[in-house]
């Protein structure tokens, strides 16, 4: 072999391993670069999704309390105008009632021995309509009861705010029988 194959051949083993070495170091230092980049744009996304939940979770509050004010209004407007006494009141008066403060119905609700029952409402659906189905609306409609109901069959001076919101939406005045 001659001197200069030997060279050639030396020379061309050298620029292939340190072409070797190159893409190889390239290869790590784009994967490590990668990797980062995506460690990044996973903290960004989680970051949005979090502000995104946070945000969709206030707008659940404000139109929570916007409807629990509309509740609380009708509850009051209910009291102010209609008989104490359930059995004074027409299903046509709550109809009437409900468009005159813009809630879709109103049912008043009396307590049985063993559940309480929609007895007049503006919608037709809701009379003698048990509440033992609603879950944890039934679990705070008989404390409400109870303390409206404390009041005797008599409009209490000043109306109960019941469980609700902060603001209260159960209004409670008398529950006779």
């Amino acid at each position: 072999m001659s001197i200069r194959f030997q060279l050639s051949m030396v020379f061309s083993v050298t620029v292939a391993v340190i072409l070797i070495i190159q893409n190889v170091l390239s290869y790590f230092t784009v994967k490590d670069l990668l990797r980062d980049s995506l460690a990044h744009q996973n903290e960004i996304i989680s970051k949005q999704l979090s502000l995104s939940i946070e945000q969709a979770e206030y707008a659940v509050r404000i139109v929570e309390e916007r409807v629990g004010e509309q509740i609380r209004s009708a509850s009051v407007a209910a009291l102010l105008a209609l008989s104490p006494d359930y059995r004074e009141v027409t299903n046509e008066q709550l109809a009437a009632l409900s468009r005159q403060v813009g809630v879709s119905h109103i049912t008043l609700l009396v307590r049985t021995e063993d559940d309480i029952v929609g007895v007049r409402s503006s919608d037709p659906l809701e009379i003698n309509l048990s509440t033992k189905e609603w879950g944890i609306l039934v679990q705070r409609i008989p404390a409400a009861v109870r303390q409206a109901g404390s009041h005797g069959c008599r409009r209490p001076k000043t109306p109960q705010l019941l469980d609700g919101t902060s603001r209260g939406f159960i209004i409670g005045s008398e529950l006779c029988r």
